[in-house]
């Protein structure tokens, strides 16, 4: 799931991934996406993520977690915090790098006790950051082996000048192409304009 709450001024956006799948997966998801915008006003990324744990984590079967990276920008930089999810991927313009911010926090779920951790993220004009579910990079073709996240890395790299919805598009014909998609397929790009 994708969601950006914010006032124009600030905002949170985020990209989370329940384990499993059908009707439990589905309703976890939709009371993480209504605890988020509850708290998502006057919180930091860590602040969201540890009411957010505390909101779902007694109302959720023993073998179910979350994964979740969220984005704020609040006027003047980004802060990050990964829990358990993919690496965040940060284009650099003047550099041309893909660099990557790795979770430094277990998903949300696991243990009764959470606590969460932010990174502050630079961006000058035309980086872009992106955030991705690992449906896009858990593909694995005939023979087993998994796609991974480096031909991601350089579809962003090449492709970094693309229109958002064509990087999008761009990045998702990546894991397309690599094999069917068994799992969800989300990402949140945003570029410093």
């Amino acid at each position: 799931m994708v969601d950006v709450a914010g006032d124009g001024e600030s905002w949170t956006g985020y990209v989370a991934d329940v384990s499993g799948h059908g009707v439990s997966a589905g309703l976890l998801m939709a009371m993480f996406k209504t605890a988020v915008r509850t708290k998502v006003k006057d919180a930091s990324t860590t602040e969201l993520l540890a009411d957010v744990h505390r909101v779902l984590y007694p109302l959720k079967t023993q073998n179910m977690f979350a994964t979740v990276g969220v984005l704020q920008w609040t006027g003047q930089i980004f802060n990050l915090t990964l829990a358990g999810h993919l690496p965040l991927l940060h284009y650099v313009q003047s550099s041309g790098e893909v660099r990557e911010y790795p979770a430094l926090d277990l998903p949300l779920g696991i243990l009764a006790d959470q606590a969460f951790h932010s990174t502050e993220v630079i961006c000058q004009t035309g980086d872009m950051l992106v955030l991705l579910t690992d449906g896009l990079t858990e593909v694995f073709d005939r023979n087993g082996r998994e796609m991974g996240i480096a031909p991601l890395k350089k579809v962003l790299g090449r492709s970094a000048s693309q229109d958002l919805p064509e990087l999008f598009n761009s990045m998702r014909a990546t894991a397309l192409n690599f094999r069917k998609q068994h799992d969800d397929q989300a990402m949140l790009i945003v570029r410093r304009l």
